[in-house]
């Protein structure tokens, strides 16, 4: 991935009010499973 996408990726995450864990089904329809407001205390969020 180029460094820019990823920079812009990062930025999005950490301004991000909440985190939504997902996955897409074969049909490409979106299967939420989680979510979590990022600034809960105790959550920690890292970005790698």
């Amino acid at each position: 991935m180029e460094k820019s996408k990823k920079e812009e990726i990062k930025s999005v995450i950490a301004n991000a009010a909440n985190v939504f864990v997902a996955s897409v089904d074969e049909n490409g329809y979106p299967n939420i499973k989680a979510m979590f407001a990022r600034m809960q205390e105790g959550m920690i969020c890292t970005l790698q």
